[in-house]
């Protein structure tokens, strides 16, 4: 079968639309679609660099400030209490009734009451007194609380005039409060956590 001059023309060209959407389907659109997603994947992971080497820059000063308030937080946990519940309540005892005697002032009633606080590590303290005495010992009382190197709170104070025979005799209530951080390492029962 010869083919005549139109024919072979026809083909030729027919073989070379074929030959050209060949190339399109095949090579060219692959290229763009790879071309395209590769543009996608490198900004993606750009601009993935560029906030990973900006958080590295901003961590050290995140890690700085995170030093510094753990250094605050440490500096603050030295003026309260610490510790288990009991031991922290001793300590508080042996605190205010030491101050209680340098004082000259009489107890009458003491009592400790302990309040939960919204925070799983954080407990309330108070030591409620009644006491008697002249007011020169009731100031130094308080510049002992005042001056005393954990934080103790006068919460409540009452002053009452004590018998009428005596004119600088004095009827104190006093609630004195005091903070608890709880060790982490300790649960409630005074063992550790592992």
């Amino acid at each position: 079968m010869k083919l005549n001059n139109r024919e072979k023309r026809l083909l030729l060209f027919a073989l070379a639309v074929m030959l050209t959407v060949s190339i399109v389907k095949w090579g060219i659109l692959p290229a763009i679609r790879y071309k395209r997603t590769f543009a996608v994947t490198y900004m993606k992971k750009e601009k993935q660099w560029q906030k990973t080497s900006m958080l590295l820059r901003n961590g050290q000063k995140y890690q700085h400030k995170l030093r510094e308030e753990i250094a605050k937080l440490e500096e603050l946990k030295s003026f309260t209490f610490s510790g288990k519940e009991i031991q922290v309540q001793l300590k508080l005892l042996e605190t205010v009734d030491g101050f209680l005697k340098e004082s000259g002032l009489e107890i009458t009633d003491k009592k400790i009451e302990v309040e939960e606080s919204e925070t799983d590590n954080l407990k309330i303290v108070y030591y409620i007194l009644s006491l008697n005495g002249k007011l020169e010992h009731l100031v130094n009382l308080l510049e002992s609380l005042n001056n005393a190197n954990k934080f103790l709170i006068v919460d409540k104070l009452i002053i009452r005039k004590g018998q009428a025979s005596r004119y600088n005799d004095l009827k104190v209530n006093l609630r004195i409060k005091a903070i608890n951080i709880i060790d982490e390492e300790i649960d409630n029962d005074g063992e550790e956590k592992e």
